[in-house]
């Protein structure tokens, strides 16, 4: 799959914030093994192949082997604050307090 397909694809079936979720990026700077990752992972038969696994052909044929190794994605930073925060609301109690009230 192309990147022209996968971001098509993307959009087609309203998956921008999973793609950001994955990447921490917006969705249209994402690299385009991210977007097959977040097809991939909605539904198998719309992507060509497994995005994490790397192609290997012998005599002809093609043989999936093991996913490749890549760099992980760095954590969103902002998100880690915000989930930390929470941690501390959930601790001493305020949260549930604020949760009641909504």
């Amino acid at each position: 799959m192309d990147r022209k397909e996968a971001m098509k694809k993307i959009k087609e079936l309203g998956l921008q914030e999973e793609v950001e979720k994955l990447s921490g990026f917006n969705w249209t700077r994402s690299k385009t093994s991210v977007l097959e990752q977040v097809i991939w992972n909605y539904d198998a038969t719309l992507a060509d192949r497994c995005p994490d696994c790397e192609e290997k052909t012998i005599e002809g044929t093609l043989d999936i082997v093991q996913p490749t190794k890549e760099k992980p994605v760095e954590p969103n930073p902002y998100e880690t604050a915000c989930l930390a925060f929470l941690g501390v609301l959930k601790d001493t109690g305020v949260l549930d307090d604020l949760l009641d009230k909504l």
